[in-house]
């Protein structure tokens, strides 16, 4: 949660109050609004909130919870609440988030597949990319082109081993390709 994030609204909670009003009857984004500024007025918060801006991170949200498997959409902004979704509800303390769904097979699919939720804004997102297509590619770590010292090295060796680690076996013994 960053400094500027205001309590009940940070991504743990949002996720909680989406998968806490799943009903296929029911606007999820609104009721979870709803739900949100109940829980604000309960608790006392009173400085101004954007609520537009929470409603684009609602929606990121969501998609991350369908990718996950814990909400099934039913309309745009309808959803039901799958078996997942009622097994993290009831495991869930302070909050599901991106730590929460890594877990998922499925969810770690759609991370690969869109680079994750920030990854349009990341300038090295690239980098990661070229790291796991050299994996791929059947490249060694030693492939990489940035200069040790630099964080778009470390981006790199990140995208050559999360691609390795995605296609080791589980218990396997992760060598590279060209071993």
């Amino acid at each position: 949660m960053t400094s500027e994030e205001q309590t009940l609204l940070h991504d743990p909670d949002l996720m909680l109050a989406l998968l806490r009003v799943a009903e296929p009857a029911t606007d999820g984004l609104g009721a979870a609004l709803v739900r949100l500024r109940h829980l604000r007025e309960e608790s006392g918060e009173a400085e101004p909130v954007d609520w537009e801006e929470v409603k684009h991170r609602l929606e990121r949200c969501a998609r991350q919870l369908v990718a996950a498997g814990a909400l099934e959409p039913v309309t745009a902004n309808r959803f039901r609440l799958t078996p997942r979704g009622r097994e993290l509800l009831a495991e869930a303390e302070h909050g599901i988030d991106e730590t929460v769904l890594m877990r998922f097979p499925e969810y770690r699919a759609f991370l690969a597949r869109t680079g994750g939720a920030g990854a349009a804004d990341d300038p090295r997102h690239e980098a990661f990319i070229a790291g796991m297509e050299a994996f791929r590619a059947g490249l060694p770590p030693t492939a990489n082109p940035h200069p040790f010292d630099t964080i778009d090295h470390l981006v790199w060796e990140n995208g050559w081993f999360t691609a390795r680690d995605e296609a080791t076996p589980a218990g396997g013994g992760g060598e590279c390709p060209s071993s």
